[in-house]
This record gives structure tokens, C-alpha cells and sequence, in this order.
């Protein structure tokens, strides 16, 4: 090869790494627009242009001669690729980059000052980037005045300006303000309120893929805002997000396999995506799966596995529900799924009953009545018996009669001992059922018409 036909060569390289370096700059624009991480965007696109990442790293750290070099060496050290990550140097090249009004470098600094990285959080300063992005009628900065504005973060909240700024990026093209648009019409806040408004910008927001869009779509069509109600087509969209990752359309999609609403029953199913949404920490998957739990207790999914049990109750009761720690309470009290302890179940119980939920009181009851990780008190345990029992819990109605009839830890008293045993009967106790028909066949009451009350195919025997 001769002398020239390299020098040609070289030049050529050059220019490619330069649109390259271009063609990122506005690929990040891009993607900024529907809320994407870019960082894997940008790999990709190397990638698919048979460029390495340390070559065009390489080739950054000796060529800062142009605003857009500059504020992708700052973006790679800020994502740590090719280097690691600093993101102290990233804002000092973000800054040197936004001196000739670098639409993104100016942007990422407002992010850096939002979120304190690189640098201390200054909100004030951040909504002044941002500001200076969305003079220049970007989206991206827009869209940022218009959640500023929208959560009245470093400014009075005030809706209509919200609104105001997500229109604009919205005719910009910016799908996140499209759907936070569309939030604002649904509600009528800042805007008067419209559905088929809302509806239409949570469409082109979907349209865009962008996730938030599509779950509110999906919303739309299962609750008939906007639009006629379609569960079939809900469900489509709510599965759509899903399979993305959304946590609110897996439980919302859960909640519809459960229901079968728009699609078969499948309890699996709807623990599948129950699941999935409870990884994410949603808080209501967490507590819905407290329930479907039993379905492994109970053999009725694939397998039992107490384990799964308790390792939900627990995440449930962690975030506070009252039925989890009940629950959670009984594993521990049998040693299902985990190692027997009454001490922890009795905390369990206490804790529930703490929250008012008849079912915790009435096991706490039961753990004074005997002897589960306390010592025996058959006073507390009328007293939390009679409790329970007021909340119509049926089981405390029954294990009250019991100790009405026994005289146990209170006055024996036949009558008021019938009275708790029909109280439980009435809904549907078995036990409650025979100890009162017992009594009447004993001529100890009077005959009462129980025969007719309906079977239940649960058991609540402790």
C-alpha cells in the first residue's frame, strides 16, 4: 500500500468515526424522547456498525476539537464504557461541551444538578439548563419544565404551566410528556377535563412504544375512558407492556387472568405475572400474592411449595398487610416453609391484631388460650376471643361459645354459649353448626331453622 492510498485511508476512518460520533449524538436525542436508557442504544449501534467501543473511546481522547466529541467522551465516562465510571469528570466535559450551546450537554447538566451526580444537587440550577434546552424548542428540556412544574419541584406546583410545557414537547414528539399529557386530561388538572383527549395522546404515546403510554392505553380500554370498553384489546396492550417489563400491567394483567376478564381464568398465570410485578416491588402484587399463596398451599397450582408461601407473606407483611402477617404467623406456628417458632408467630399475630384485622386477634387469642410462644392467659384470650368474635370473625364466635359453655376464664352461661355457635353458624362454621344442633337435640334451646344454611367448602378449624 502506498503512502497516499494510507494517508486516504486514515482520512476515510476519520470520517466515519466522526458521523459516527454524530449519528450517536442524535440516536441519544432520540431516545431521550421516549424515555429509553440510552447507554444500551449506543452500544448497539456500534456494534451493528462493526465499531469497537475502546476504538471510538480511543479515538475521543485525542480529538476534543468539536462539541459533540466532547460530550460523548463525557457520556462514556459517565456510563463508565470503555473506562470506569466518573462522573465528576463527565460533568466538567458536559460543562466544557455546552459553551457553544450543546443542546445535550446542557440537558445532562440539568440532570446532573437534578439528581446530584458529578455534582451537588441544585434543583435551581438544574431547571436553568433545563430552561435553556427548551427555549431552543427541544423536547427533551420541555418536557422537563413540564414535570418541574407538574411535581412543583423547585417551583410552585402549577398545572396549567405543566400543561403548558407538556404540550409543547408533546408537538415536539416527546412520548413521555404525550402520556403525562394525557394524565393531566384524565383528571382535569390545569386542563379541562377530557377523556378522548386522554385517550388520544396515551395512543400516539403507545404508538411510540413508550411503556407508560401503552399501560394507560391498556387502561383505557379495560375501564372505558376515551373509548368503549374492550377487555380483549386491554389485555393485548396490558400483555404488550408486560412482556416489557411494566410492573403495573403485569398486576393489572394478573388481576385479569384472575378474574378472567378478557382472557381465560389461568390462577397460574396470574400468579406468573403476580410475581413478576411483586420483583419490581410493586406493593400491591406483594399484597395480592398473600391470598393466591394459598393456591400453593393448597395444592392447587402446579406444585405445593410452602417455601413460595412464606417467602411472600413475608415480603407482604414487610410492607405492612395485615392478613400476610397473619399468615406469615401460621407458617412459623406449623412450621410450613419455614422453621417452627411460636415466639415469632405470636409477634406475628400481635402484630396483626395491632392493625385491627379480626383474624389477627382471634389467633392471638389463640396463642393466650395455649400457650404459643406465651404463657397461658385464659382472661386475654376471652378478651381478645369477644374482640374478634364483635368483628364477625367466626371462629372467635365459636372458640367464645366454647368457653361461654365451659365457664372457661369467664362465667359459664349456656344461652349466651348459643348465642356465639349460631353467630359462627351463620356463616357457614361447621363445628358451630353441630354444637348447635347438638344443644337442640338436648332440649337446651329452642328450635332454630339452621338446616338451610348454606355449606362452605373452607375449613377454618385452628
Amino acid at each position: 500500500m502506498t503512502s497516499t492510498n494510507k494517508i486516504n485511508e486514515n482520512i476515510l476512518s476519520e470520517k466515519n468515526l466522526i458521523m459516527m460520533i454524530n449519528e450517536i449524538n442524535d440516536l441519544i436525542l432520540e431516545k431521550l424522547k421516549k424515555g429509553d436508557a440510552t447507554k444500551d442504544y449506543v452500544l448497539d449501534h456500534l456494534k451493528n456498525h462493526n465499531i469497537k467501543s475502546k476504538e471510538i473511546y480511543k479515538w475521543l481522547l485525542n480529538n476534543q476539537n468539536n462539541q459533540n466529541s466532547i460530550f460523548l467522551l463525557g457520556y462514556f465516562n459517565f456510563y463508565g464504557i470503555v473506562t470506569y465510571e466518573n462522573e465528576i469528570k463527565a460533568f466538567d466535559l458536559f460543562i466544557n461541551a455546552s459553551e457553544d450551546d450543546h443542546i445535550l450537554a446542557q440537558y445532562c447538566i440539568g440532570e446532573c444538578y437534578e439528581y446530584g451526580s458529578g455534582i451537588i444537587k441544585n434543583d435551581e440550577l438544574a431547571f436553568e439548563y433545563y430552561e435553556k434546552v427548551a427555549n431552543k424548542d427541544y423536547s427533551i428540556g420541555q418536557f422537563k419544565l413540564g414535570w418541574f412544574y407538574n411535581k412543583g419541584k423547585n417551583v410552585k406546583k402549577d398545572y396549567k404551566l405543566a400543561a403548558y410545557w407538556y404540550e409543547k414537547a408533546a408537538n415536539n414528539g416527546h412520548f413521555i410528556a404525550m402520556q403525562n399529557l394525557g394524565l393531566l386530561y384524565k383528571k382535569g388538572n390545569g386542563v379541562e377535563e377530557d377523556h378522548q383527549k386522554a385517550f388520544e395522546l396515551y395512543k400516539k404515546s403507545a404508538e411510540g412504544e413508550y411503556l407508560d403510554g401503552i399501560m394507560m392505553l391498556a387502561y383505557c380500554y379495560s375501564n372505558g375512558i376515551g373509548i368503549n370498553i374492550d377487555k380483549q384489546k386491554a389485555v393485548e396492550l396490558y400483555q404488550k407492556a408486560a412482556n416489557m417489563g411494566h410492573k403495573i400491567a403485569q398486576y393489572n394483567l394478573a388481576l385479569m387472568y384472575e378474574n378472567g376478564e378478557g382472557i381465560e381464568k389461568d390462577i397460574n398465570q396470574a400468579i406468573y405475572f403476580y410475581k413478576q410485578s411483586a420483583k419490581q416491588r410493586f406493593k400491591k402484587a406483594q399484597n395480592k400474592l398473600k391470598g393466591l399463596c394459598w393456591f400453593y398451599k393448597n395444592g392447587l397450582s402446579v406444585s405445593t411449595d410452602f417455601n413460595m408461601a412464606a417467602d411472600w407473606y413475608e415480603k407482604a407483611a414487610n410492607n405492612g398487610h395485615l392478613i400476610a402477617m397473619c399468615n406469615l404467623g401460621n407458617s412459623y406456628r406449623n412450621g410450613d416453609g419455614v422453621e417452627e417458632n411460636h415466639q415469632k408467630a405470636f409477634e406475628l399475630y400481635k402484630k396483626s391484631a395491632e392493625g385491627i384485622y379480626s383474624g389477627g386477634i382471634m389467633m392471638l387469642g389463640y396463642c393466650y388460650h395455649n400457650g404459643i410462644g406465651i404463657n397461658i392467659h385464659i382472661q386475654k384470650a376471652v378478651e381478645l376471643y369477644r374482640k374478634a368474635a364483635s368483628l364477625e370473625d367466626k371462629i372467635a364466635q365459636y372458640n367464645l361459645a366454647l368457653m361461654h359453655e365451659k365457664g372457661e376464664g369467664i362465667e359459664k352461661d349456656i344461652d349466651k354459649a348459643i348465642y356465639w355457635y349460631e353467630q359462627s353458624a351463620k356463616q357457614g362454621y361447621q363445628d358451630a353448626r353441630f354444637n348447635v344442633l347438638t344443644k337442640i337435640r338436648n332440649n337446651l334451646c329452642q328450635s332454630y331453622a339452621f338446616f338451610n344454611i348454606p355449606e362452605r367448602v373452607e375449613s377454618g378449624r385452628v
